[in-house]
């Protein structure tokens, strides 16, 4: 099966996927990835086939709508700013996304491409997965990723939970709505999707890969078999990986420990953020912590266990 894959956003958008990738072509797939240009040659070596489909990603992150996204202290200015930077970008993406699914199969629709994959599937009249590294699917027992989650007392948590998926998607919808329905419509000659967005059925009717774990985020009851949560898509480069000189040093002079970087943050030129230590005696570990406003959960930074 010949499966494309496009992405846009950070190493840590692109890199997962590139370990799906891998995977899929040891159970004997063709593999596309349709990437940033500044991931070519992270692609290349890996023998994967490549095909550019934006521009720099590193150049788009340091760009005004870039520092605007990365500094946003709500779910609202998060997705308005990722549309800002995205959508001048609309019609060319949209064009080499085409290019690069023609001759495939099946179309594997990350959370950054969806709506590009979704016109692109459509056109072709192919079929599409979604490959995501967040819960995406709708779900009465977890909110969407960008809300935060209340306590399971609290009565209308199901409501609420479902609300946020919505919201979200409403939210991402009405603002990418102008430049996506223009690329719907010059670059592949589709009609536009209605005002209030593309039938639910877009979201509901297609299989869903999640790339992290059940034991981080356990499985909704409510989600089908449709619906897999598959572990983490790990990028594992054997015996060729050699860390650089600075880390092995470090970790020559220092207790052994263990490093989670789960999620990083770009400190924008506008607001300063605040830091923390957060330490828990239980599991002798110290967390570092950020958060650029209140409004904005806590975004960890890094886990250092001692052993």
């Amino acid at each position: 099966m010949r499966i494309t894959i496009p992405t846009t956003g950070s190493r840590g958008d692109v890199q997962p996927i590139v370990a799906l990738a891998l995977g899929l072509k040891a159970a004997g797939h063709e593999l596309r990835l349709a990437v940033p240009p500044n991931f070519e040659s992270f692609v290349r070596d890996r023998n994967l086939d490549y095909f550019r489909i934006e521009d720099n990603a590193e150049r788009l992150a340091k760009s005004e709508p870039g520092f605007d996204m990365a500094g946003a202290d709500n779910p609202v200015a998060f997705v308005r700013h990722f549309v800002r930077l995205h959508a001048p970008l609309m019609e060319r993406a949209m064009a080499n996304c085409l290019q690069a699914c023609h001759g495939s199969d099946l179309i594997l629709a990350t959370t950054p491409t969806f709506f590009l994959a979704q016109a692109v599937a459509e056109k072709l009249h192919l079929p599409m997965c979604g490959a995501y590294l967040q819960p995406i699917a709708l779900s009465r027992h977890q909110p969407n990723f960008l809300y935060p989650e209340l306590p399971a007392w609290l009565p209308g948590v199901g409501i609420y939970n479902l609300v946020t998926h919505a919201l979200s998607g409403e939210f991402l919808w009405q603002y990418a709505r102008p430049a996506l329905n223009r690329a719907r419509r010059k670059v592949l000659g589709l009609p536009s999707l209605p005002f209030l967005g593309p039938p639910i059925r877009y979201f509901t009717s297609e299989p869903m890969l999640h790339g992290y774990s059940s034991a981080v985020v356990p499985k909704p009851s409510d989600w089908g078999q449709d619906n897999r949560v598959t572990g983490y898509w790990f990028l594992d480069d054997g015996d060729n990986f050699k860390p650089p000189r600075e880390l092995t040093d470090f970790l020559a002079g220092r207790r052994r420990f263990t490093w989670d970087s789960v999620a990083c943050r770009i400190v924008t030129r506008r607001r300063r953020p605040r830091w923390s230590w957060v330490r828990c005696g239980k599991l002798g570990c110290a967390v570092y912590c950020s958060a650029a406003g209140a409004a904005w959960p806590q975004i960890l930074l890094a886990t250092i266990c001692w052993f």
